[in-house]
């Protein structure tokens, strides 16, 4: 598979040849086990078929950005408590 296009937004597939995986963003948790960054995951719904996509870029985070709904299922703070 190569690059598409879903919804306005170019989304290369993990399987395709000239993704590296420095494109993933790995970093080690506390485990040591490679992680990708959470902050850079959306889940796009199209008519009920529901894809996670990776964000390569800060500008694409910032031009979409993450729902609640996707920090949710990822496990991020989903509202801040004010003390």
């Amino acid at each position: 598979m190569s690059a598409s296009t879903m919804n306005g937004h170019t989304v290369k597939s993990r399987f395709s040849p000239a993704l590296q995986s420095n494109d993933y963003h790995y970093t080690d948790d506390k485990n040591n086990d490679p992680t990708t960054d959470r902050s850079r995951w959306r889940l796009l719904d199209e008519r009920g078929r529901q894809t996670w996509m990776y964000l390569n870029t800060k500008e694409e985070s910032k031009a979409w950005p993450q729902s609640i709904a996707d920090k949710y299922h990822l496990g991020l703070q989903v509202v801040s408590i004010p003390y």
